[in-house]
């Protein structure tokens, strides 16, 4: 049993242009309305902003009870994180439902099918196991924007 709450997390570069070019614009449509939060099972999982969702995708999870290709993302509103930051998180808690494939997950990330949001590999030694039937993850992910404001003397 693990619970995580996201610490140091990397948003996609091109998630985050096309944010930014939308700030000109009125949106057509929610921007995350396809979003999957996915689990990673590969040892070496280092996201960046220029991560490929096919190549974080060759190390997803496959643990029993693990659904291929991710969970719905249901982003909060809008919440204050930190003073200089403003984002939105989603929890989501993973249940193994056996012992027949296991796993040991390293990270999350987000994708909108296409294009990487942001994802984050687990910090310290936190690495939970996925073997057994009534193991869990809960998981609170965090999609943030930092502002930060320099003040002239």
């Amino acid at each position: 049993m693990a619970s995580y709450s996201a610490q140091s997390v990397v948003q996609g570069r091109a998630f985050l242009k096309t944010l930014i070019s939308a700030l000109g614009t009125v949106p057509g449509g929610p921007l995350l309305a396809s979003a999957k939060l996915r689990l990673s099972k590969d040892i070496n999982f280092n996201p960046n902003r220029d991560s490929l969702v096919a190549d974080l995708a060759s190390g997803e999870a496959d643990y029993a009870g693990y659904t291929a290709g991710g969970v719905a993302v249901t982003p909060s509103a809008p919440v204050n994180i930190g003073a200089i930051g403003v984002g939105m998180v989603t929890d989501n808690v993973f249940h193994c439902t056996g012992s027949t494939t296991t796993n040991t997950i390293y990270g999350w990330w987000i994708d909108d099918g296409v294009n990487l949001v942001a994802a984050e590999r687990f910090a310290g030694s936190f690495a939970p196991a996925m073997a057994a039937n009534g193991d869990y993850l809960d998981l609170l992910a965090v999609i943030a924007l930092q502002f930060a404001v320099a003040v002239a003397a």
